[in-house]
């Protein structure tokens, strides 16, 4: 039986299966804090008389400084009304994937999950995110996944707790977490920006090594171009596609099945009257 013939397992043309739902859930959110604001601002005018206290200068100790960003997975029943209702609005007979759909998956396949964070000591507000992730390998109770980009709540930022979830991680997905199962069909996009927007701009440097992971597009700055320009690497074995280019970006991304580790990337000007010619190099740590 095709995957395609099973209910559960929803079409998806390219990027921003889940974007849509993701900017309802932001303007949800905004209208909740938009009546958190009001109250509070009807509690401080209210202590407004009230003197004010001298800040304390204590020396904050370790044990109360804010720990790193975290977050969980939700499964359907934890999930807002109003994000169930637009789920079902959006995808009627797709959502959540049966195990028969699950057991189908196959690489490349991606799947919608929802991360909750989790409160931080002065971060006190949390945030959901729809967040897009590949299949990488299906077995008998979770899913390993890699995080598509963009992510857009992965830090703490004023009073809200970011999940720590980012962009080309790998992320373990239970199967009662998977929101929306999909594959891509039909023609898709190419050309810069076709893969998501880029986790870094990567100047060239002799010495600097940047962390990069799989799948996840980076954008290369050149110093300049030529149309004998090619490009190598010290590795055979690591395989890596040129997405697109915009101007002195080059966007690149290092594929799925690419060796792990350390390895240097150059951009070589085969000028023919003055041979070939260092145009730039980085040197990468891919990570698993």
């Amino acid at each position: 039986m095709k995957t395609w013939q099973i209910i559960g397992l929803v079409a998806a043309t390219g990027l921003g299966i889940s974007a849509g739902l993701w900017w309802f859930l932001k303007r949800h959110k905004a209208k909740r804090d938009a009546a958190e604001a009001d109250a509070a601002a009807e509690d401080e005018a209210k202590t407004e008389a009230k003197p004010k206290t001298k800040p304390s200068r204590r020396v904050v100790d370790d044990e109360v400084r804010p720990r790193p960003a975290t977050g969980h997975l939700l499964g359907v029943d934890e999930l807002d009304p109003a994000l169930q209702a637009k789920l079902d609005e959006r995808f009627p007979d797709g959502w959540p994937p049966t195990d028969e759909v699950i057991d189908n998956l196959e690489p490349k396949d991606v799947i919608v999950v929802a991360v909750k964070s989790d409160p931080q000591g002065p971060f006190e507000r949390t945030q959901v995110e729809l967040m897009e992730v590949t299949v990488l390998e299906v077995g008998e109770e979770t899913v390993e996944t890699r995080i598509r980009p963009a992510v857009m709540l992965a830090e703490h930022f004023g009073t809200f707790a970011g999940h720590g979830h980012r962009a080309g991680e790998r992320l373990t997905v239970p199967r009662d977490k998977i929101l929306v199962a999909a594959r891509e069909s039909g023609e898709q996009a190419t050309g810069y920006g076709s893969k998501g927007h880029p986790e870094g701009r990567l100047k060239p440097d002799l010495t600097a090594v940047y962390k990069v992971n799989p799948e996840t597009p980076y954008d290369l700055i050149m110093p300049y171009r030529t149309e004998e320009m090619v490009w190598t690497t010290n590795r055979e074995n690591v395989k890596f596609m040129r997405v697109g280019e915009h101007g002195l970006n080059e966007q690149l991304m290092f594929c799925e099945d690419a060796a792990r580790g350390s390895v240097t990337l150059r951009a070589i000007d085969n000028d023919p009257e003055m041979g070939k010619v260092l145009i730039g190099r980085w040197n990468f740590e891919i990570s698993a």
